[in-house]
């Protein structure tokens, strides 16, 4: 294995078992939406969806810069202090 392997490997398990649970939850929404469309206005539908939405992105986002901050050491550098 790649000397950063299992700190990119330590960051995506926690990132993917939350974005599993968030898709989830999206889904059941979701799901609960379209089949009781008439008791769910469409506006509480959009935020709830929104409001799963965003933790979703910021995660992703994150996730990106945590692993291009492993493969440029700055990890590695800031231990030495």
């Amino acid at each position: 294995m790649k000397k950063n392997a299992k700190k990119i490997i330590g960051a995506i398990i926690p990132f993917a078992i939350i974005e599993f649970i968030l898709i989830c939850m999206l889904i059941v929404v979701g799901y609960n939406g379209f089949i009781d469309f008439k008791h769910m206005p469409i506006l509480f539908f959009i935020i709830i969806v929104l409001y799963l939405l965003i933790p979703i992105i910021c995660l992703i986002v994150s996730l990106i810069s945590r692993i291009k901050e492993i493969k440029s050491g700055e990890e590695d550098e800031a231990s030495k202090y």
